[in-house]
């Protein structure tokens, strides 16, 4: 039987609030599964899985807290018709 996992990120303050958090959960291969398929290919499974999730995590909450960052210090919009970003490249 397959097993589920949950990641959790979290940025919070000094006081122990919450800033902002991200969950997601993934299914893992268990026992049955690694004796239908093999150590190895349980394995590797479960590697991508967790290292793959793990990622998703962390990047929606750094997204989330940059966004929420640049609300409050008005950071970020447009700037002379172009993104930041834009014109951080633009070769003009």
């Amino acid at each position: 039987m397959a097993i589920k996992m949950k990641t959790v990120t979290s940025f919070y303050n000094e006081d122990g609030s919450i800033i902002t958090e991200s969950e997601q959960t993934a299914t893992v291969p268990g026992i049955e599964e690694i004796e239908r398929d093999g150590f190895r290919a349980a394995f590797h499974q479960l590697e991508t899985t967790v290292l793959e999730t793990t990622d998703r995590t962390r990047q929606t909450a750094v997204s989330e807290l940059l966004g929420d960052l640049s609300k409050k210090n008005g950071i970020g919009g447009k700037v002379r018709g172009k993104t930041r970003r834009e014109e951080i490249y633009d070769p003009e």
